[in-house]
């Protein structure tokens, strides 16, 4: 089962989002296993975790597309935080829509797998 958290600000490869610019309730944060289970010799299962995946998602107001996309490429420095208190710190894959009829931008990040 995945771990779930809020957030309502990010820094993004040195970019500033702060909290004004997020609309309410948007950041969710999740930490996923990637799990298996093995059996021995002896009969007992034994589950081992071979890697944790992160991803996030928000949207903002206004179209901050252009300055949030990592692009193809190289991961980012992403960290996020709920208030003053850190969530997350990790580098991920930055993607960045704008939808013009809205006024906003929705943003999602996948991290790098940990394992």
């Amino acid at each position: 089962m995945a771990s779930v958290m809020p957030f309502d600000n990010a820094v993004i490869d040195g970019t500033a989002v702060p909290a004004s610019t997020f609309i309410a309730g948007s950041g969710e944060y999740r930490e996923e296993g990637v799990d298996v289970a093995v059996t021995t010799a002896d009969g007992r299962i034994h589950r081992e975790r071979q890697a944790v995946l992160r991803r996030a998602r928000f949207r903002v107001r206004g179209n901050l597309a252009a300055s949030l996309e990592s692009g193809v490429g190289p991961t980012v420095p992403v960290s996020l935080k709920l208030g003053a208190n850190a969530i997350a710190a990790f580098s991920g894959l930055v993607t960045a829509r704008y939808l013009a009829g809205k006024r906003e931008t929705r943003v999602e990040i996948r991290g790098d797998a940990e394992g």
